[in-house]
Parts: C-alpha cells; sequence; structure tokens
C-alpha cells in the first residue's frame, strides 16, 4: 500500500520580475537596405557648413535617422525564471499557440503546438550542447584549454 504526503513548497517563483534591454532589430535585407540609402545620401552638403559641431550633428543625424528607418530599436523582456535557451521567436510561437487554443482553432492549435515542441527540443539541445562543449574546452583539459593531451 502506498502512503502520500502532500508538501507545500516554500518558495513559489513569481514569473514578474524581469529584466529590459534594447536593441536593434536586424536582418539582411534591412542592412542591405540601410547601406543602400547611405550610399544614395548627398554628402557634399557637408562642404557647405562652416563649424565643426555643424559637420558632427549633420552627419550623425544622417546616420541615426536612416538606421531609425532600417534597423528599428526593439524592446526585449526576458523574465528572470524563463529557461536559458527561450528565445523571442519561441516566446511569440508559444502566445500563438495559447491565442489559437483560446479560440477554439484546433487544426491552428495543433500545428503551433507541434511547432512549439519541435523548437523548444532543437533549443533546449543547442543549448546543452554549447554548454557541453565549453565545459569540455574548460574543465576537461585541467583547465587548460591550448595544451594538447
Amino acid at each position: 500500500m502506498h502512503e502520500l504526503a502532500r508538501v507545500p513548497p516554500k518558495f513559489v517563483a513569481q514569473n514578474n520580475q524581469s529584466v529590459v534591454t534594447y536593441r536593434r532589430y536586424t536582418s539582411d535585407s534591412d542592412k542591405s537596405a540601410f547601406v543602400q540609402e547611405l550610399a544614395q545620401v548627398n554628402w557634399t552638403k557637408l562642404y557647405g557648413l562652416d563649424l565643426c559641431i555643424e559637420h558632427i550633428q549633420f552627419f550623425y543625424d544622417t546616420i541615426i535617422s536612416s538606421l531609425d528607418k532600417h534597423l528599428p530599436v526593439v524592446k526585449n523582456v526576458k523574465r528572470l525564471t524563463d529557461k536559458p535557451w527561450v528565445t523571442d521567436k519561441y516566446r511569440d510561437l508559444i502566445k500563438k499557440r495559447q491565442y489559437a487554443f483560446k479560440t477554439g482553432n484546433k487544426y491552428l492549435f495543433r500545428y503551433t503546438r507541434n511547432k512549439v515542441n519541435k523548437m523548444g527540443k532543437q533549443l533546449r539541445k543547442h543549448y546543452y550542447d554549447k554548454l557541453w562543449v565549453w565545459q569540455r574546452l574548460t574543465r576537461g583539459n585541467g583547465g587548460n584549454v591550448l595544451r594538447n593531451s
């Protein structure tokens, strides 16, 4: 006969603590559009300016406005209780799955559920493979990466 004892947890982690970072969204097509726009800028306006500060201001205004247009700054929120392999793309896919579940769209739910499971396995495998290689490099050889033995 089996006995069951219920033990309440001492600590329940709340998922409300988060770290917010900002970075530029980059893709190859956006980078090439940025470069093309910079190539088309009429830089001869710089020669008509008198003061060095005006040169600098014109240069920075041109670069920053083009950067903001093609490579915008995006907000990245990472919760402290998230697993280290959780990415923004993965989080967005989970939101889509949950939306499909809430709306009762079972075909979309099944599709996104399978995508979430597959991506989660890939992300975990990639994370632990990198971790394993790093541990082998730092510890497996007595801490000396350069020594061949």
